[in-house]
């Protein structure tokens, strides 16, 4: 049985479609995706790639920024806006982004095996300002030379860092003003 080359998705039909396709099987091409149906299909791809790698990859723009520490806090936004905090905790407490979970109780309905490494976060915005728990977040070495913490955000001079994630911090900008717009909804109330 010989193919025609065409499928539903081709869109064409009647004589210019055969003739089309007359002129490609003459020129020694059939059975070849026609371009537009060749970059139809890239573009598809490409979108559902980045639909699919989006939520992971920084924003554009959004590569690490300067930042400036007075009185143990960084005081302005790596973005220059304020935070999502329902973003803040959906990053919190994913598991593929480092969940803080793992070293810390966080009041969150469901979250049954909270770690005790680090201090429990409940009532945290009660004890800090946005710009001390920024600086929590980007160096916490630079408090506590001897934290276990890590930081989320620098990603040079770090030590016995794997090889597939050096030269990367884990949040960007966007996804630190997150989770620190999300701790300052954790107070004492």
């Amino acid at each position: 049985m010989r193919s025609t080359g065409r499928t539903a998705l081709s869109g064409e039909a009647g004589e210019a479609g055969d003739a089309g396709e007359a002129a490609a099987r003459e020129a020694g091409s059939a059975g070849h995706a026609k371009p537009f149906r060749r970059w139809g299909l890239l573009a598809f791809v490409a979108l559902f790639g980045a639909a699919l790698l989006g939520p992971w990859l920084p924003a554009a723009g959004d590569e690490p920024v300067g930042y400036r520490v007075e009185d143990q806090a960084i005081r302005e936004s790596l973005t220059g806006r304020r935070g999502d905090p329902a973003r803040g905790e959906r990053i919190v407490r994913d598991p593929d982004k480092a969940t803080c979970l793992i070293c810390h109780a966080i009041p969150i309905e469901g979250e049954p095996d909270p770690g005790n490494i680090g201090p429990p976060l409940h009532g945290v915005a009660s004890r800090y300002t946005a710009g001390e728990l920024r600086l929590r977040l980007v160096d916490p070495k630079r408090l506590n030379p001897d934290s276990v913490m890590p930081s989320y955000y620098e990603k040079d001079g770090l030590h016995r860092v794997a090889a597939e994630y050096r030269g990367r911090s884990i949040y960007s900008a966007s996804e630190i003003e997150d989770v620190v717009a999300y701790l300052l909804t954790l107070t004492d109330d």
